[in-house]
């Protein structure tokens, strides 16, 4: 049985220095969000709203049209 392939959609905010509001992050964090591509594909988690725009267009890309079945 072959692994389904997985992507990375998800996008960096370098401009937060406090995740959860108490621990410092000097460096920025990353919103980690991936795709799925088997028979179903599904999104695993989402971004900041403040960064929709950058993820929509990850997932367009990997997607290259085809639609989620799934939104974890």
């Amino acid at each position: 049985m072959k692994a389904a392939p997985i992507k990375y959609i998800g996008t960096d905010d370098l401009s937060i220095d406090l995740f959860e509001g108490q621990y410092q992050v000097p460096n920025g964090m990353s919103y980690n969000s991936y795709v799925i591509l088997d028979e179903k594909v599904a999104v695993m988690d989402t971004v900041d709203a403040h960064f929709t725009h950058e993820w929509l267009d990850n997932i367009a890309t990997v997607l290259n049209g085809a639609k989620p079945d799934y939104l974890i």
